[in-house]
Formats: structure tokens, sequence, C-alpha cells
């Protein structure tokens, strides 16, 4: 089963093993604004949430964040539905760890970010 939910501290929990401290805030911040949709995956054996976003300039299915157990079985889900649809995507990586998994399913390195903090 697949479905939007808000924002909840279970989800929280679970994609700040996925995220950082200083990257969660954003993506709950999407997500209760609307911008970026909460989906928790669940099934006998999996329970998971993929947070993704809509870009429209270009359009592109942006995966911000995913993780929990049988995370990869349903992101492979959201992937083939991109691709049924030609919707070219995108993932946020922010642990070098998951750069693996993401290839997996096609995904390949196309930039890297860096980052100064104003204060």
């Amino acid at each position: 089963m697949i479905k939007l939910e808000a924002w909840s501290e279970a989800a929280a929990r679970e994609l700040l093993r996925a995220t950082s401290d200083e990257v969660l805030p954003l993506i709950k911040s999407e997500v209760e604004r609307g911008i970026s949709q909460l989906y928790h995956c669940k099934d006998d054996y999996s329970d998971c949430y993929i947070v993704t976003r809509m870009e429209l300039a270009p359009l592109e299915w942006c995966f911000v964040a995913a993780a929990g157990h049988g995370c990869m079985k349903y992101a492979r889900m959201f992937v083939a539905e991109g691709k049924a649809r030609g919707i070219s995507m995108r993932c946020h990586v922010v642990k070098d760890s998951l750069l693996r998994l993401w290839g997996r399913l096609g995904f390949e390195v196309s930039e890297k970010v860096l980052r100064v903090k104003a204060s």
C-alpha cells in the first residue's frame, strides 16, 4: 500500500537515516507547505517513507528522500511509474552509501553541490 501522509515524527525518525539534521527541517517544511509529498509505503514485508516533488521547468520528478525497510522495492515502483509516464527523474542523496542503491535503479551522478553557511 502506498499512501500520501502528513508529516509525522515516525517519518522524521526514519528519514533522518537517509538525510541529515540540517536537511530534515527543509524536507519537513516542504511537505507541510505542499511543495513535496510524503508517501508511506507499507506491506507485510516493508515499511518505508519516500518524499518526492514535481519540478515544472523542466518537468522532472525529484526524489527528495527515501528510507525504511523495503525502501528500494518501492523506489523501484516509483521509478517505473516515472518512466512509464515519460518523466525525467532525479534523486537527492546526502549520504554516499545511498549512491550505490539509487545507481541500481539507473540514476547517475550528474552534479555535486557545495554549500557555505551564512553564519
